[in-house]
Parts: structure tokens; sequence; C-alpha cells
């Protein structure tokens, strides 16, 4: 009977020189950028750019992420549904991680061009309603056949993304604090998004994960 391997901090190095990877790790930091960046700072947004008090603040928030948690339902099923019908892995999600990604970067910056409050509320909506298709990621390292070692890959994902969660809140303030607007902020969101396009197209579901021989 082996004895499990205890993991250790160095147990990734291996896949931090495998594109997929690579990929899949800053398709997570770009997207957790947009979504914990707008949760993080929206309601200050619709107040300093479109006068918003609390209550309308707060109807606003309420209907993006509704509609945000509505599209992450949806685009689960239509994923499945499409994958069950036997259309191949990468044509399927990188369509829809795609759509995902230049819906929300769109939106953003068509939102952040919009001097109507009601218009720019429903482009975000729009723009939120497939951003959380990302969350399709975390099952991507068992698509690429690295199950034995899913925890490691999603584990570095995480932490990582985390770490960008905490320090955009923080950058996007010395932006606005520097230029006096949100113009340059939502920018950021929107590059953000490009960067989880092309992180996303960059995964190559026909090319499995090499595990290690130590972690097989």
């Amino acid at each position: 009977m082996k004895a499990e391997k205890n993991s250790k901090l160095s147990d990734i190095k291996p896949y931090l020189k495998q594109r997929n990877v690579l990929a899949l790790i800053g398709g997570w930091v770009c997207y957790s950028t947009v979504f914990y960046g707008l949760m993080t700072w929206l309601p200050l947004y619709f107040q300093k750019t479109y006068g918003f008090d609390i209550k309308s603040m707060g109807g606003a928030m309420a209907f993006i992420f509704l509609l945000c948690f509505i599209g992450q339902l949806t685009g689960g099923y239509i994923m499945d549904r499409w994958r069950n019908s036997g259309a191949k892995t990468n044509k399927v999600l990188h369509t829809m991680l795609a759509i995902s990604a230049i819906t929300a970067g769109v939106g953003i910056f068509l939102c952040a061009n919009s001097s109507d409050p009601m218009l720019a509320v429903g482009l975000l909506a729009v723009a939120m309603f497939p951003l959380r298709w990302a969350s399709v990621y975390w099952s991507i390292p068992s698509l690429l056949g690295a199950q034995k070692v899913a925890g490691t890959i999603c584990g570095t994902m995480n932490f990582s993304s985390n770490l960008f969660a905490a320090i955009i809140p923080i950058f996007i303030g010395f932006i606005v604090q520097l230029t006096g607007n949100y113009y340059a902020a939502m920018m950021v969101f929107v590059l953000a998004a490009v960067g989880y396009l092309i992180c996303s197209l960059m995964i190559n579901f026909d090319k499995p994960v090499i595990v290690t021989e130590d972690q097989a």
C-alpha cells in the first residue's frame, strides 16, 4: 500500500511550465479582477458618476448581481447540454468563455462612456450576466486529465486570484484619486476582460496536463 505523499508548495513548479496551467491561472486572475473590482467599486461608481442615493445603489446592485446569478446557472446548463450533444470541449468552452469575456468587456466599456444612469445599469447587467460562466474554470483541471493534482492547481489558481482581488480595490482607489473620475478605472476592468478572453482561448482541451511521476 502506497503511503500518502504530503503536499508541498514546490509541487506546483512543474505545472507552471505548462501553457494550459498558466492560462488557467491567468484567466482566473483576470476574471477575478473584473468581478471583485466591480463588486467593490460599483456602489461608489454609481454614487459619484450618476448621483445615486443609497436606495438607488442598492436596487441597481441587486438587479445586476441577480442577473449575474441567473446567468451563471444558464451558462452551466448550456455548456452541459452542448457537450452532451457530442460537441468538442474546445469548441464549447472556448465559445462560451469568449462570449463571457467579450460581453463583459464591451458592456463595461459602453457603460463607462454612457451618461444615462439607467442605460449604465442595463449595460452592466448585460456585462455581468455571462461573467460567472468563468466558474467552469474549477472543473478544467479534471477536463485536462489532472484529477490527481487538481487541488494543487486549483489552490494556486485561487491563491493568485485572491491576491489580486485584495490588491485591485486599492489600485482602483489610487487611480480614482489620481484622475478624479472612474473612467480610467473602468478601462482597467475592460483590459482585465481582454486578458480573461486571451487566457481562456489559450487553454487547449485536447492537450492534457502532464502529471509528474511523483504525483501520479
